[in-house]
Formats: C-alpha cells, structure tokens, sequence
C-alpha cells in the first residue's frame, strides 16, 4: 500500500456519526475479548487477524474470531478504517476528477 496509509480493524468502536455498526462485537466468538488490530501502518503490513488457531509468530488470538451462521469460528473483520495522510480535500479530489476527465475525452 502507499506509505500515507493506514488500516486498524478495531470491533470496540459501536457508532460512526450517530449510527450503530454492525462489525462491532467485544467478545468474539471463541471468547477472546475484542481489541484493536494495526493491520497496517505507513503502508506495511504489521499484524493479521487471529482467532485461537495460532500463526507462524503471532501466537495468540486477538479477538477476532468470528463465526458465521454455518461453520465454525475464523479470523473476521470487525470494523475496518482506513485512513490516508495527506489527502486532497474534495474541492481537490474534484478537480483532479474532472481534469483526468478531460484529458481523456
């Protein structure tokens, strides 16, 4: 990923401007409390979602075993945010838009 990025699944956060989300847990389904993930930072890939079965150097879980209606627990995205340093603003992001437009007819 490009440098200016981040990504944290983070399933504690329960709102987002006033409205409930439904990645939000604080337990997860093998009963490991929920915790915030740096997933990636400056644009590296730092850590995985783990529930209790083990990967080669993460050896704990971190809360993130989730199970669907069929089957059992596995590593799951709680809520995901992505965030970008240095962005354009949306008068920027606009214009760009509108001159990539442009220049390709």
């Amino acid at each position: 990923m490009p440098e200016n990025m981040d990504v944290v699944d983070d399933p504690l956060v329960k709102s987002y401007n006033g409205k409930g989300l439904v990645g939000a847990y604080d337990v997860d389904d093998e009963g490991v409390p929920a915790q915030a993930v740096n997933l990636v930072t400056a644009g590296r890939l730092e850590n995985y979602l783990l529930g209790r079965e083990p990967v080669r150097d993460f050896p704990a879980s971190n809360g993130h075993g989730r199970a669907g209606i069929t089957g059992g627990p596995r590593p799951s995205i709680g809520v995901l945010k992505v965030t970008a340093r240095d962005g354009l603003t949306d008068d920027e992001l606009n214009s760009k838009l509108l001159a990539l437009a442009r220049d390709r007819g």
